[in-house]
């Protein structure tokens, strides 16, 4: 009976029927924050503050959703306070990673403005230590192959020995990258090959430059063989890093 101030207080008789229909249609108003009142007649010192203004939800509702109220914010230009419904306790959503849509490169203005993005890159440590022992370690040496297998077995002619240790050429680099499936799964950076080959006389020079320095020298930035991989769990609470809890789709 205190939603009205500044004026005669609310009467049983004014709000009877309002009650009557959130009591049959079974509604729930959701907490607040903020102020009591939502309304008034903006009238100097001497006004009239009213609570005409509710958020209810249903049972079902209460069931299926998770924990939410409302904040009463200040007023603004009209004479009603806005009402934000806000999840309680929100978790901090993750930022996803960037993917390029391949139809974008069909766009008249792609390539008119600088592109920038970033990479995330931060795995948990029992997945690096499962994937380090699954996949090994740069320090972990090879097995020596069999010298009689090497004797033995089938070798290459003289021609097709020279045709290995040719140099390669920008045509090579150039016919290897357009020859990936425009819709195969992108890196990290989200940049797939639809990207490089629709910009092709933009970047194609530093592609080249950089990749056939890798074929005379061996080095490769790190950042170009890394990859991103997503853990699909197998059972409904997995607790252990194994391959008979989880599945990897990689990118």
């Amino acid at each position: 009976m205190d939603d009205r101030i500044g004026v005669n207080p609310i009467t049983m008789g004014e709000v009877v029927d309002f009650q009557d229909c959130v009591n049959t249609c079974e509604w729930i108003e959701l907490p607040k924050q903020g102020s009591r009142y939502t309304w008034n007649d903006r009238h100097g010192d001497q006004r009239i503050f009213f609570k005409i203004d509710w958020v209810f939800v249903n049972r079902d509702w209460m069931d299926q959703m998770l924990a939410y109220n409302t904040i009463i914010l200040p007023e603004g230009m009209s004479d009603h306070c806005p009402i934000s419904v806000k999840l309680t306790n929100a978790p901090m959503l993750r930022r996803r990673p960037f993917k390029l849509c391949n139809n974008w490169a069909q766009h008249p203005q792609f390539l008119t403005k600088e592109v920038v993005h970033t990479e995330a890159a931060n795995i948990a440590r029992i997945f690096v230590e499962y994937y380090q022992e699954l996949l090994g370690k740069k320090t972990q040496g090879r097995l020596r192959a069999f010298r009689s297998f090497l004797i033995n077995g089938p070798t290459l002619s003289v021609e097709q020995q020279l045709q290995l240790v040719q140099p390669y050429e920008a045509k090579d680099v150039k016919d290897a990258l357009f020859s990936i499936d425009k819709n195969k799964s992108p890196g990290p950076d989200g940049y797939g090959s639809e990207f490089f080959e629709a910009s092709w006389g933009i970047i194609g020079a530093e592609i080249t430059k950089a990749m056939l320095k890798f074929f005379n020298n061996g080095q490769l930035l790190k950042q170009i063989n890394s990859t991103m991989i997503a853990l699909i769990p197998k059972v409904e609470v997995p607790q252990y890093a194994r391959k008979e809890v989880w599945a990897s789709n990689e990118s």
